[in-house]
């Protein structure tokens, strides 16, 4: 399985998430590859288009997007039945409209078995019926 690392697909996932966060969408990531703490650092960057903004301006930033993001804290691999419970209860709780798995390759499905692929995309759509 080929990882194609540094090239800056994360880096966009994270300007369309500022994006719908800006028009009040509600987002659950699974970044399977950052810790919370470097993912928030990476969106506070982009969203103050700063390399260090200040304190003031990283609080005006977290109070604009507090109630609008939640993060399902796991690095590695996740059991996809897992990953979905969490974004269930997250749709029924917290009204999320939104959910990203970063990256799919993280996920206990193999790059090949297109049945299993299909199945967790068919429930992940579905959650936004609940």
């Amino acid at each position: 399985m080929e990882r194609n690392n540094g090239h800056g697909k994360s880096q966009f996932l994270g300007q369309i998430m500022l994006g719908i966060m800006n028009q009040g969408g509600k987002i659950c990531m699974a970044s399977l590859e950052l810790k919370p703490s470097k993912l928030i650092a990476r969106l506070m960057k982009q969203a103050s288009a700063m390399n260090l903004p200040s304190k003031d301006y990283i609080r005006t930033i977290i109070s604009r997007y507090n109630d609008n993001l939640w993060l399902f804290n796991l690095i590695g691999n996740a059991k996809s039945d897992r990953l979905l419970e969490v974004f269930k209860y997250a749709r029924q709780r917290y009204g999320i409209d939104v959910f990203v798995i970063d990256s799919f390759m993280m996920l206990d499905i193999a790059e090949d078995d297109y049945n299993a692929q299909r199945d967790l995309w068919k429930n992940y759509v579905n959650l936004k019926s609940l």
